[in-house]
């Protein structure tokens, strides 16, 4: 069988029908008759009940970052990243060194203006009472 190329949208046909003719690799299997065969497992299968709509699962609440302890200060170095880690996002375990610097400061300097207080990078009461507070998602570590 011969085919001019001017015939290019004959070829395309052809290799479709020898593609349906012949089985393409990824065709779709036939489903059986389930007249002819209704023991089958397929006709079983379709036969069986519906299945019945589950309930959605629904995530379990955001907790708090492992267990926070209240201080009543935050002289402890560690006690102080701890706390800032918890209301700072974005802001990684790996801070909590435990260590005093001037990350540390400039960033419970971030806190106290995210939290509206005196930004002086002291820990004063307020600062404790807002550390010791819920997270309320503005203060963000960069």
């Amino acid at each position: 069988m011969f085919i001019k190329k001017s015939q290019g949208i004959l070829l395309p046909a052809l290799c479709l029908a020898a593609l349906t003719a012949y089985g393409a690799p990824n065709a779709q299997p036939k489903q059986p008759d389930c007249k002819a065969d209704p023991q089958s497992k397929y006709c079983q299968t379709i036969k069986a009940e519906p299945a019945v709509p589950q309930e959605p699962k629904v995530a379990e609440p955001v907790k708090e970052k492992d267990v926070f302890e209240p201080k009543a200060d935050y002289n402890d170095t560690r006690d102080l990243q701890e706390a800032l880690v918890r209301h700072c996002a974005g802001l990684d375990k790996s801070f909590i060194d435990g260590k005093a610097g001037p990350y540390t400061k400039n960033l419970l300097i971030r806190f106290q203006k995210s939290y509206n207080l005196i930004p002086d990078g002291v820990i004063g009461a307020e600062t404790i009472k807002a550390l010791n507070g819920p997270v309320n998602g503005k203060c963000q570590a960069m």
